[in-house]
């Protein structure tokens, strides 16, 4: 039995849903948070500029989803609550952050 969960080309459906309605809903909002990321980080011995920024972007985007969610179900239990929860935590924020991360003016300092 296999246990691939990708789902056209992303890390599972959850993350191949998110990054369409983000995609189609607010990309140039993500995008523009993308190089606001890139902008303001900086590399260290471990990770470059572009995965430090990367990190700090898909932070962003599970925060931003996360209060929206609860602003949504108004801290309602239920469970339609709990398969929206157990769904965003499938997503795999690090993936979609990437994607906005590969369209990031690297030569764009924003000072």
């Amino acid at each position: 039995m296999t246990t691939d969960t990708k789902y056209n080309g992303w890390a599972n459906y959850e993350t191949w849903n998110a990054a369409l309605w983000m995609g189609n809903d607010a990309s140039q909002y993500w995008g523009e948070q993308a190089q606001e990321c890139y902008d303001g980080a900086e590399a260290d011995d471990t990770f470059t500029r572009k995965e430090v920024a990367a990190r700090d972007l898909a932070g962003r985007m599970e925060a931003s989803h996360e209060e929206y969610a609860e602003e949504w179900m108004k801290d309602q239990a239920s469970f339609f609550a709990d398969i929206l929860n157990a769904g965003l935590r499938s997503v795999n924020w690090d993936e979609i952050a990437g994607h906005y991360m590969d369209d990031v003016d690297e030569e764009q300092t924003g000072e």
